[in-house]
């Protein structure tokens, strides 16, 4: 999701959504399933579950960067090909944070993010997926001084890519494309409304033609 800046977007515990479930580790497998086999739909939604949910934590508690071994740090960066910005941007991001004192924090509604792969393009080839995602965003940025300095309440729309790379799935990132964004009133989301969209598509294709250019390689979002 392109969110500006080091800390909006669309990048632990509190987190809500079958997507974001802690303890929901993604598992290589010895030699996963082809993007051709519809079962490596459910390694590729652990994937993004695990990678989604360990960005929302360390948003929460940014101080995790100033240990570049820290084993979730270290699990993060495994989980996205070699040639995927996001984990160094987020990184960044984190670095920033600290600099200015600042975290995130669950709305009024208890939770940070919830997000659900509810559509699948068809696959170009055996070792790439591209789906289509729902994010539901409800979070409040934190000051040195405990103070609130912004909110970030918004359900929005953005497609995601991942590849085999040597008989496993891993994560490219979510496309910086934020066009299909619906504001939200800070406080007011409601856990479960990705798990809706999911529900309603049961698996469905999404419009999308991976072969085009314009659609192919969506930009990692800044969040992962």
């Amino acid at each position: 999701m392109a969110c500006g800046g080091s800390g909006s977007g669309g990048g632990g515990g509190e987190i809500a959504g079958r997507a974001n479930r802690p303890g929901d580790r993604a598992a290589p497998p010895v030699t996963a399933p082809p993007a051709t086999d519809e079962a490596s739909h459910q390694d590729v939604t652990r994937l993004v579950a695990e990678a989604t949910g360990l960005a929302d934590r360390f948003w929460r508690d940014p101080g995790i960067v100033e240990d570049p071994s820290h084993p979730d740090l270290v699990r993060y960066r495994e989980l996205y090909t070699d040639d995927s910005p996001t984990p160094a941007a987020v990184e960044d991001g984190l670095r920033q944070m600290v600099e200015q004192g600042e975290h995130y924090r669950p709305a009024a509604s208890g939770f940070m993010r919830e997000v659900e792969i509810y559509q699948w393009s068809p696959p170009p080839d055996a070792d790439t997926l591209y789906f289509d995602t729902c994010s539901l965003i409800d979070r409040e940025l934190v000051g040195p001084d405990g103070a609130v300095l912004s909110t970030d309440a918004r359900l929005l729309f953005v497609g995601g890519e991942a590849r085999r790379v040597d008989g496993e799935w891993r994560f490219h990132g979510l496309s910086n494309d934020v066009s299909r964004t619906v504001p939200l009133a800070p406080g007011a989301a409601r856990p479960g409304t990705c798990a809706g969209f999911v529900e309603a598509a049961d698996g469905g294709f999404t419009s999308v033609d991976p072969t085009d250019p314009a659609t192919a390689a969506p930009a990692p979002e800044v969040l992962g």
